[in-house]
């Protein structure tokens, strides 16, 4: 079942790094290909649009 699991999780970020490399935005440079929203609602609402998961990816930025 992990197994499984970590294959589906995979095949959902590469569809999302591969979707986000054709949009265009005013985010910052990223590392990597993936373009992570800064704005849950809107997020939220393009997941539901797309009946897509979303990923919510926490950062502490220190100072």
């Amino acid at each position: 079942m992990q197994k499984l699991l970590r294959c589906a999780s995979f095949l959902a970020i590469s569809a999302v790094a591969a979707c986000a490399s054709e949009k265009k935005s005013s985010n910052p440079i990223e590392i990597g290909n993936i373009e992570w929203g800064r704005n849950y609602e809107e997020a939220l609402k393009e997941a539901k649009e797309e009946d897509a998961p979303m990923l919510l990816f926490f950062q502490e930025v220190p100072g």
